[in-house]
């Protein structure tokens, strides 16, 4: 679905508007949850994405979630995951990453410890977003419980 409003204007409203209350709100809960499991971790950001991710339909216009184009998906899931991993200490045990799963075709914000991305801490800034690709769902329980690690490569 097309919208009237320029990438600018759209942008501008996530950084101003949309996200600088979502973030205020996150950090408040951060240090709570720094010796919860993840789950609660995972709970506490999804519950701020996904009231971000409504607000910001409605200032598209847009009632049906799956109507929105790709691009303002990407738009939206870029900025709040690299607006939200750059307020985390740099010894916070989370961080919220896009994960694509190769045997179902699909990209979904996934909630990880960040001890299983090697690196991730050195690289970790308001203009990243880390992109963890799987083959399987089961690749990402493997993460989640440590059974398997990430290292990062960089394309240029």
């Amino acid at each position: 679905m097309t919208n009237p409003y320029s990438d600018e204007l759209k942008t501008q409203k996530l950084e101003f508007d949309i996200l600088p209350p979502l973030v205020l709100e996150f950090k408040l809960y951060i240090e709570g949850l720094r010796l919860q499991p993840l789950a609660d971790f995972r709970e506490a950001a999804s519950e701020l994405i996904h009231r971000g991710f409504a607000e910001f339909l409605s200032f598209l216009g847009i009632e049906d979630p799956n109507l929105i184009s790709s691009e303002d998906y990407a738009l939206y899931v870029g900025y709040v995951i690299s607006t939200f991993n750059s307020v985390m200490p740099k010894n916070y045990p989370y961080i919220v990453a896009l994960v694509f799963i190769k045997e179902v075709n699909k990209v979904r914000i996934a909630y990880l410890y960040r001890k299983t991305i090697q690196g991730i801490h050195d690289v970790i800034s308001q203009d990243f977003v880390p992109l963890v690709i799987l083959n399987t769902m089961n690749d990402l329980e493997k993460i989640n419980s440590g059974k398997m690690k990430i290292d990062i490569k960089f394309n240029n």
